[in-house]
């Protein structure tokens, strides 16, 4: 939940927009495309500090994923130390993590120009059995806003995953997603979780996998690694501004899921499967004709070709090839080719890390690092910035066939363009 001034807390904690949980859009300016930051509980669980929180949050601007657009960070459960017993009930903190208090830690944020975020619980009791904020709502949403939060995570809404404390795996919750995709809108986002990039136990292109459909179904993309020990890889697929471009865009449709096969090729868990996703973005082409996402996610335990033809991707806006964008050609642009070379970023690693042990920024240039603190997404695609729209790789013809060789548990992700032709171009300037 986002957070405003002390005096409208009260209120707002019932009535304010729930950042990354379905509620009412709001006209407040938030959310309205969905957050972007990191949060501690993936990677580091309980052993908060005002030192990880100060250190993680140099790390996202020396990385150059405040640039991107990652602006979040979030303190997780654990924090609290119980509740003033001889006032008004409030929260209390534990000073032995926070020896300076939480308005501390925020004003740190804040100086680095990022926005500071705190974990709660709508319940008696949060996960990992600290006070809940139940029966002291309105003091509650008071101390945050007097402590300087932004954001506020209070649990999970109707569409969560099994029990408490449990973990779904991306394609399960892909599964999950694809019955409630349309819920979303601009101000309320379906929040998939927190990204599980940089975790281990995956490979590199299961975490290609995962982001993409992170990216295309709109949800927060809320970092969840340790940045003391990132590496190339996973730097590299956080910072990728093309697909966080999808995210991002401002026609704010999520992707949804065209088809899904189960297949014969099953993995050491018994399960094997591909899926096509696709939906509307942004028109770039200056037509009347939306851009295209397209996501086809290999869950086969091998490497795959799989085939979405155009009738299949457009299939909603006509059934069994109706639909008039089959009729045209388009442009195919891979959302992955401009990523970084796994040189590139570790050169922005180890200036990071020189930044951090002098004190003095150090500077990295690269033609491939997107700064969306300087040119917003919707800028970059209005101006049609290569960056965020990816590189050519093919043309599709009129009722023809996108196809892509896929990793085992990877994914491929495009940017699908109408190919202005003299029909299109009259259509456009009726």
């Amino acid at each position: 939940m986002a957070i405003g001034s002390p005096s409208k807390m009260a209120s707002l904690l019932m009535s304010s927009l729930l950042l990354g949980n379905l509620a009412s859009a709001s006209d407040n300016g938030l959310a309205v495309t969905p957050q972007m930051g990191w949060d501690n509980w993936n990677s580091l669980g309980c052993e908060v500090s005002e030192s990880l929180l100060q250190t993680s949050a140099r790390a996202i601007v020396n990385l150059r994923l405040k640039d991107i657009g990652y602006e979040y960070v979030i303190l997780d459960d654990c924090w609290s130390n119980g509740r003033n017993t001889s006032g008004n009930g409030s929260i209390i903190v534990d000073t032995i993590k926070f020896p300076r208090g939480m308005a501390a830690v925020a004003n740190d944020i804040h100086a680095l120009g990022l926005k500071f975020g705190m974990y709660s619980d709508a319940g008696r009791y949060t996960c990992g059995m600290y006070e809940g904020s139940l029966g002291h709502e309105a003091v509650d949403a008071q101390t945050f806003a007097n402590w300087g939060v932004d954001y506020l995570n209070d649990g999970p809404d109707a569409w969560n995953c099994g029990l408490p404390g449990s973990h779904c795996s991306t394609l399960n919750i892909a599964n999950k997603a694809a019955f409630i995709v349309r819920k979303c809108q601009s101000g309320a986002w379906n929040d998939l979780d927190m990204l599980t990039v940089g975790l281990g136990g995956q490979t590199d292109a299961e975490y290609i996998a995962h982001f993409s459909l992170w990216c295309a179904v709109k949800s927060p993309l809320i970092m969840g690694n340790d940045f003391s020990k990132i590496n190339n890889r996973t730097l590299s697929i956080l910072l990728n501004a093309a697909a966080i471009a999808v995210n991002q865009d401002p026609l704010y449709s999520s992707a949804v899921r065209r088809w899904y096969y189960e297949t014969s090729d099953i993995d050491e868990w018994g399960k094997g499967s591909i899926q096509l996703w696709s939906g509307s973005l942004l028109s770039t082409t200056d037509t009347d004709y939306d851009d295209v996402v397209v996501v086809l996610v290999n869950g086969n335990n091998s490497t795959s070709t799989l085939n979405a033809t155009l009738a299949d991707i457009f299939v909603d806006s006509g059934t069994d090839g109706t639909a008039p964008q089959v009729s045209l050609s388009w442009e195919v642009r891979d959302l992955w080719a401009y990523r970084l070379t796994d040189e590139e970023a570790q050169a922005v690693i180890d200036t990071a890390n020189a930044t951090a042990s002098s004190g003095v920024a150090a500077s990295i240039n690269s033609t491939k690092l997107y700064n969306a603190t300087a040119v917003s997404y919707a800028e970059g695609l209005e101006v049609k910035d290569e960056l965020l729209l990816g590189k050519v790789t093919t043309t599709v013809e009129p009722r023809g066939t996108l196809t892509a060789e896929i990793e085992r548990h990877g994914a491929a992700m495009f940017r699908l363009r109408a190919v202005p032709t003299d029909a299109v171009r009259k259509r456009t300037e009726l």
